[in-house]
């Protein structure tokens, strides 16, 4: 009786450390090493504000419901342990393991203060959706500053409605410009301007360049780079 009691203590506490069978998500499959990637987790039938996420490759932070902020230190793999979290028990799910490559996942970078922007736009084939972003209704021009006090998030559209259900804008970078130097670069990993960025549009001085660079649209497991929008702030 000893024995048995001892057994079901061992396997009550295997249980509480593992879950199995419960399935879960990952995405994307690759990621770029050295530089920000946003990954999407999801616990099937469990909520992603008790989910723990961790990695043994750079650092990982959570940015948004189920939406993380990754960095790999490194080339090659990046484990993914998906744990979920019942009255302060950790209970792992699984490990998804990603690939970290060298490869520019992205087209539009910045170097030497200098805005360099050498975009390779989407181009839908002709059974594609096609894709385009716009911020306050335009894409692109001469924009006030007050505009931004009352917008503060990037828009998608597309031709296909049904495409459109299924995409999202995953990330973006700011970039201000003083006659091409750059006074501000700050990533977005969410469709949203955030306040401290929204604050310094809206106390700038100067006719400076705003630019929506590196927007990244994600889109049936992989991430699609849309062209630029650039304004031309005024007063």
């Amino acid at each position: 009786m000893k024995y048995k009691l001892l057994f079901l203590i061992v396997i009550l506490s295997i249980l509480t450390q593992t879950s199995i069978g419960q399935s879960f998500s990952v995405e994307p499959n690759e990621v770029q090493a050295f530089s920000e990637n946003i990954i999407y987790v999801k616990i099937d039938g469990y909520s992603c504000d008790q989910m723990q996420v961790r990695t043994d490759n750079g650092k990982i932070k959570k940015v948004a419901n189920c939406k993380y902020l990754l960095i790999p230190q490194r080339l090659g793999s990046t484990n993914i342990t998906v744990s979920k979290v019942i009255n302060n028990n950790v209970i792992d799910i699984g490990v998804k393991k990603l690939l970290s490559s060298g490869k520019n996942l992205a087209y539009s970078n910045i170097k030497n203060n200098h805005y360099y922007s050498n975009t390779i736009p989407y181009k839908a084939t002709k059974d594609e959706p096609t894709f385009q972003v716009i911020f306050a209704g335009r894409d692109g021009g001469k924009i006030r500053k007050n505009i931004f006090s009352k917008n503060n998030m990037l828009t998608l559209l597309s031709d296909d409605p049904k495409a459109l259900k299924e995409a999202r804008i995953s990330s973006w970078r700011l970039v201000v410009l003083n006659n091409d130097l750059k006074d501000w670069d700050q990533f977005m990993p969410t469709e949203y301007l955030d306040k401290e960025s929204q604050l310094t549009l809206l106390t700038t001085k100067g006719e400076k360049k705003i630019i929506f660079s590196e927007i990244r649209v994600y889109y049936k497991n992989e991430f699609i780079l849309l062209p630029d929008i650039i304004f031309e702030l005024i007063y």
